[in-house]
């Protein structure tokens, strides 16, 4: 069901991650330390320094030779950070093709496009984080192995909405594009679900899940962005995964191009997994693949992760689900 990555694949990964962290650290830097602008202006005979973020400008003083250094500092150091992230950048799109020929490039595009902008929204690890299938692309990432194709999704993502936070956490455009508003900027074409308000789907029949635990009665998106935005549907047996621990880590999309992903713990995925398998209402066809699924990721936790099943950061999940952890042992 799995295959390790081999030398070369382990070498090019490890590289691509290094460089896709130094970009990411780049590209904070700049949307922390150097955003905005500085400049003089002369009001009432004296010349200020003037610092300015958003709609936002205020004055940091008098031209003196203190004033002078805070902006050759921004300024150098601006153009310094700026010279590093295109650098970064550029070193990323010649990795890509590297990547893609030694097959490391997993994510489906539209996949890896949505969590992008999510991640540029900072909401991706904060309030949404991804369920289901789609996890596994993290799981092997982490573990530097691969699994067959047919265990992996490829026409669909779920998004777990974690209601537990508020969107006032979130960049202020996020609120007001809504969930719907990311998921055009990564596709035009999206449009929500016509009688299924938690869905949408682009022209191509690809489907994006909007999420929450079913005990949930008031969510963050009961009250969604706008009238085109998603509402999250009530999933029984979510609120588990809510709880459980997430992990996060660098995949690499199917354009070869590296991207962070959160998702839970795998040992919480296949727990869920044995359980929904077990269910009477669970679909024969669907239960054979939860099965797999349950038993590889558990594989996964186990031998190349190093987790175990009786691990007390996993009490969050009922008893009874963590009663097909020893199951899930002997089958490892």
């Amino acid at each position: 069901m799995l295959a390790e990555l081999n030398n070369a694949q382990r070498r090019q990964f490890v590289d691509a991650v290094q460089i896709f962290e130094a970009w990411e650290d780049s590209r904070a830097e700049l949307g922390r330390r150097f955003v905005g602008s500085m400049r003089w202006v002369e009001r009432k005979g004296h010349v200020y320094l003037l610092r300015k973020r958003a709609s936002s400008e205020v004055s940091l003083g008098r031209k003196t030779e203190k004033t002078e250094e805070i902006y050759r500092a921004f300024r150098d150091g601006r153009d310094a950070e700026r010279n590093r992230y295109r650098e970064l950048d550029a070193r990323l799109k010649e990795m890509a093709p590297v990547n893609r020929a030694l097959r490391l490039n997993r994510v489906p595009l539209i996949t890896a496009r949505i969590l992008r902008h999510l991640a540029s929204a900072q909401v991706l690890g904060r309030n949404i984080s991804v369920v289901g299938t789609n996890s596994l692309y993290l799981y092997e990432a982490l573990a530097g192995v691969q699994l067959r194709s047919d265990l992996l999704a490829t026409n669909d993502v779920d998004l777990l909405w974690d209601a537990r936070q508020s969107l006032s956490l979130c960049v202020s455009d996020f609120r007001r594009e809504g969930v719907i508003g990311y998921l055009k900027r990564a596709d035009q074409s999206f449009r929500r679900s016509g009688g299924q308000h938690f869905r949408a789907v682009n022209r191509n029949g690809f489907m994006v899940d909007l999420i929450h635990p079913i005990d949930d009665l008031r969510t963050a998106t009961d009250n969604p962005a706008n009238e085109e935005d998603l509402v999250g549907i009530g999933i029984e047996g979510l609120e588990w995964l809510v709880n459980a621990p997430k992990l996060e880590g660098v995949v690499i999309g199917e354009d070869g191009i590296p991207l962070r992903c959160w998702s839970v713990d795998p040992r919480a995925f296949a727990l869920h997994k044995a359980w929904i398998a077990g269910r009477a209402d669970r679909e024969p066809v669907r239960r054979v693949r939860d099965r797999a699924q349950s038993r590889e990721v558990a594989r996964i936790a186990k031998h190349y992760l190093g987790m175990e099943m009786s691990d007390p950061a996993l009490s969050a999940l009922p008893s009874f689900m963590r009663g097909f952890a020893e199951g899930l042992d002997q089958d490892c």
